[in-house]
């Protein structure tokens, strides 16, 4: 057996001598031998024994155990315990410590002998695993991937760090929670699957593979996600648990935006530059066109127009990509209802308007949307619709859903015609949108700059009378479903 370094801890001088010798003939060597607890303290820090032999009662201040806790809260080290009594009250505490054997005073060589083989291999063996243990730690750590593990019933039993940011929760407050109750998530397309990842992989034993997904938003904004839950089973074939990656998607969805509107840019050169052939082809070669040739020349103004209008939403979404937003991501809808009614309460209270919400409890209904916009949009509609309305009368604020769509309602008492309003929203015009930043939104007629945000957002809201000199904007989006 290799020679191990050895703390001897023995108040009584003539046990302690003849351990020392014993030791001595197994082959090890004895760095020190001291007999109180505050000297076995310095004397590991000083020599560092691989081994440290301790007695459980000591003269001075501190017993062997209190020794021992201190030297084991320094170093990780074996450590076997010297008692004289079977049923040393001490004992108990000593087993607090994990040590790694107890001797029962007088000690035989033979008993020693074996006594420090195995709990030099216990401490071996200890430290290789917490050494594997530390190692996967600092490797999921590391990972750029979220990781979160859970048991077979689905309960979170480990969080990596990359997911305590992707998740807005804390490994502490995860850990032994249900991981498809506390990571709910919202599906960007339509899928085959149908459940939560993790429970998905739990039931059919099998990967599960989402591109991409959302998880519903803690924190104020959402991220698209590539999602990969697999069972973990072992050697056997025993479902162990489940092992959820979730990977950022955000940087692909600006690079393929950044591709999408280099080629819209180049295809606005390209239709903008053979508009203009077109047009100096006809004024000064063919002369005036007949009626064909005029519709088919609109028709190329109004594709040319389009494009440029594709290329303003792809170059709007760049914009927030760098603002640290994403054009279209699943949104909660109360959340955001609610922030507009924060935001538009000192102007309701302004023009003595009594405001009231109809939003729904809970997470959810969901819609694919950028926040910024839809916030623009209906703060837009909300300021057109006050400047007509009654003092003292209500504002209603309203959210409902059915299994396709979320209608959002915004609905005030007018003392003008309800027509000239109507005739105001529906000539409203729209204009290109430079910036999304406050100071530089356009100016003027509040319904053109909702039908504005509602162009980049590909719907256009509506004005209805719902009673007596009482208007509502409606605006519908698709709704998306929630998986938990």
């Amino acid at each position: 057996m290799p020679s191990t370094s050895v703390l001897l801890v023995e108040d009584e001088t003539i046990i302690a001598m003849e351990l020392e010798q014993t030791l001595q003939d197994l082959g090890h060597l004895v760095v020190a031998r001291v007999t109180t607890g505050e000297a076995a303290i310095e004397a590991a820090a000083r020599h560092n024994p691989e081994l440290v032999l301790m007695d459980i009662r000591l003269a001075g201040r501190l017993s062997g155990v209190e020794a021992a806790a201190v030297i084991l809260s320094r170093r990780r080290l074996p450590l076997i315990f010297l008692t004289a009594y079977s049923d040393d009250l001490s004992l108990q505490s000593a087993k607090n410590l994990d040590a790694c054997g107890f001797l029962l005073k007088p000690v035989n060589h033979s008993e020693l002998h074996v006594s420090i083989e195995i709990a030099l291999h216990k401490f071996a063996a200890e430290k290789a695993l917490l050494d594997q243990q530390e190692w996967l730690t600092e490797t999921l750590r590391s990972l750029t991937e979220g990781v979160i593990c859970t048991d077979r019933k689905g309960a979170t039993t480990l969080i990596n760090a990359r997911a305590e940011a992707l998740t807005g929760r804390r490994a502490s407050e995860a850990t032994g929670r249900d991981a498809a109750e506390l990571f709910p998530i919202v599906r960007f397309l339509p899928s085959a699957n149908s459940g939560h990842p993790v429970l998905q992989a739990l039931e059919t034993g099998k990967p599960v593979f989402d591109n991409p997904l959302s998880l519903v938003p803690t924190g104020p904004k959402p991220l698209p996600l590539k999602s990969t839950a697999a069972p973990v089973l072992s050697a056997g074939g025993d479902l162990l648990g489940a092992v959820w990656t979730l990977e950022d998607l955000s940087a692909e969805y600006a690079a393929d935006r950044r591709l999408q509107l280099n080629r819209s840019n180049d295809l606005c050169q390209r239709s903008t530059q053979l508009l203009r052939n077109l047009e100096v082809l006809q004024s000064e070669l063919l002369g005036p066109l007949n009626e064909d040739q005029v519709m088919v020349l609109d028709m190329l103004r109004d594709d040319t127009g389009t494009l440029h209008l594709d290329a303003d939403r792809l170059r709007l979404c760049l914009q927030l990509e760098e603002e640290g937003e994403l054009l279209a991501l699943p949104q909660d809808v109360p959340r955001v209802l609610s922030g507009v009614a924060a935001s538009l309460r000192p102007l309701l209270g302004h023009k003595q308007l009594v405001p009231r919400l109809a939003l729904p409890t809970g997470p959810g209904p969901f819609i694919e949307v950028n926040e910024d916009l839809l916030f623009h949009l209906l703060t837009s509609l909300t300021e057109g619709l006050i400047e007509q309305a009654t003092p003292g009368t209500t504002f209603d604020l309203a959210c409902t859903a059915d299994l396709e769509k979320v209608t959002i309602s915004l609905e005030v008492t007018t003392a003008n015609d309800t027509r000239k309003l109507h005739d105001q929203f529906n000539s409203s015009a729209t204009l290109p949108l430079p910036n999304l930043q406050e100071h530089e939104l356009p100016s003027g007629d509040h319904f053109a700059l909702a039908r504005h945000f509602g162009t980049y957002l590909d719907l256009l809201p509506r004005l209805e009378t719902t009673g007596p000199n009482t208007l509502a904007a409606i605006v519908e989006l698709p709704r998306l479903s929630a998986s938990r």
